[in-house]
């Protein structure tokens, strides 16, 4: 990869590569050359002044960052190579097509004798421009790669909307589907029961056969996100599930989730449940993925209609 031929190829003694999560505020290590290192070390965010400096400033000014020897003065205090190369300099590089920023490249000399010139930086700037242009390509691919996954989602939606006779069947479908349209870890489906005011039963994936072995005694005025998905009548994207007035954190300990989206199924206004996708790692949830699954419930809740239509 690149920081491997910067070290390899061009006698650099160690290069590394960051890119922002889809926050931009959490700035991850991705690549590395030329030395043995805790990768969680150069995880650092953006948002704060303490970390490393020279990647955070390289990414809020949108220009290149130089540490050069200065002792004392060294601007990157928290550079994890700071202790073992006190006379190193170092060039951070912003990774960014037009306004798009994606990341940083950072580039050492550990030898006192060396420095970066302008010829050096201006060649290093183009590496960064290249490795920009290539990341704003993959970028563009994966979002093709999501339309489709969506277009194919909605299509197989409409189809089993056209075919549906057995609602426990096209219910089955649905959540398989759209679990691995927006790859979701796992997934549970709680039947509402009016009546009582708490789910009448459960339907999940395997990963969460453990969670539900004894299912939660839940009371009506308890605070659950089934409740919270179904009184809202919306779909809830939930960044951090130990952190949002829809869940109780009591509630939210037994799924092996930091994130999930609830989505309420409400057909010729009746509550039938609530489908909830879980994610093990922290996911933020984009506007499009929100319009797929409001768009699917759509043709959900078509079938739904037509399946009690059936009965009837």
């Amino acid at each position: 990869d690149a920081c491997e031929m910067l070290v390899s190829g061009q006698g650099y003694s160690f290069a590394w590569a960051g890119l922002l999560d889809s926050t931009m505020d959490t700035l991850n290590h991705v690549a590395h050359a030329g030395d043995v290192v805790s990768e969680s070390e150069f995880i650092t965010r953006i948002n704060l002044d303490e970390g490393l400096t020279c990647a955070i400033q390289a990414i809020r000014t949108r220009s290149y960052f130089l540490v050069e020897r200065s002792g004392a003065q060294d601007p990157c205090v928290n550079c994890p190579r700071r202790n073992r190369f006190p006379d190193r300099s170092a060039i951070s590089l912003p990774l960014q097509r037009d306004t798009k920023i994606f990341g940083v490249l950072v580039v050492d000399h550990a030898e006192p004798s060396a420095a970066f010139d302008e010829q050096e930086i201006a060649l290093l700037m183009e590496l960064a421009e290249d490795l920009s242009y290539a990341l704003e390509n993959l970028e563009a691919s994966k979002k093709l790669d999501s339309f489709a996954r969506y277009q194919t989602l909605l299509n197989e939606v409409t189809q089993s909307a056209l075919l549906a006779f057995d609602l426990e069947t096209l219910l089955k479908e649905f959540i398989g589907k759209l679990e691995k349209a927006l790859e979701a870890d796992d997934y549970y489906f709680a039947m509402w029961d009016e009546e009582r005011g708490v789910p009448s039963k459960f339907i999940f994936s395997e990963a969460l056969q453990d969670a539900f072995l004894n299912p939660p005694n839940l009371e009506s005025e308890d605070k659950f996100f089934t409740r919270s998905i179904l009184d809202e009548g919306r779909v809830l994207a939930i960044q951090d599930v130990f952190n949002t007035p829809y869940i109780s954190p009591k509630f939210a300990v037994r799924f092996n989730s930091k994130s999930a989206m609830g989505i309420p199924l409400i057909a010729d206004q009746v509550r039938i449940g609530a489908l909830i996708l879980g994610y093990k790692e922290t996911h933020v949830f984009t506007p499009e993925e929100v319009t797929l699954v409001e768009q699917s419930l759509n043709q959900f809740v078509l079938a739904i209609l037509k399946v009690k239509f059936n009965d009837e």
